[in-house]
């Protein structure tokens, strides 16, 4: 009898089902700028004895989006997907949005909590961040001077 004959007849039995774990149990993006990106990995892994197919279903917030590859996961095996928060214009800087990504296998719904929030950014911060420029090409420049 084949493996896979064998993995059928103990699924009939009940002996074990299509099961499957996701890690980490949530994620949190912190705080972004609008216009910026964060990337973060969110895996699948089948913990049965039997391949089985996952699908992502759309997510309903525009500034979250998954990229993986749909299909078939063997047995033992996990895949990963990248979940990307990118805040675009229409948010206030402080605004905290989240969503949930749903996973559905063939035998189970996974929801996944997703956060992030719209970092501030002061004028103080931005004048520091273009002192640090500045003070990197003036030393650039020092240092090509002396040569």
């Amino acid at each position: 009898m084949s493996r896979t004959a064998a993995g059928q007849m103990m699924l009939n039995r009940g002996r074990f089902t299509k099961e499957f774990q996701v890690y980490p149990e949530s994620l949190d993006f912190g705080a972004i700028p609008t216009g910026g990106s964060r990337e973060m990995k969110l895996t699948l892994k089948n913990i049965s004895g039997e391949a089985s197919r996952f699908v992502v279903s759309r997510i309903d917030n525009p500034h979250f989006r998954v990229r993986y590859q749909p299909g078939l996961i063997a047995a033992g095996l996990d895949t990963t997907l990248f979940v990307q928060f990118a805040p675009q214009g229409g948010l206030q800087p402080g605004t905290i949005t989240n969503a949930s990504i749903e996973i559905r296998t063939e035998t189970a719904i996974f929801r996944v909590p997703v956060v992030g929030s719209i970092l501030v950014i002061t004028k103080a911060k931005k004048v520091q961040a273009g002192f640090r420029a500045y003070m990197k090409m003036a030393s650039l420049h020092t240092v090509l001077k002396s040569r």
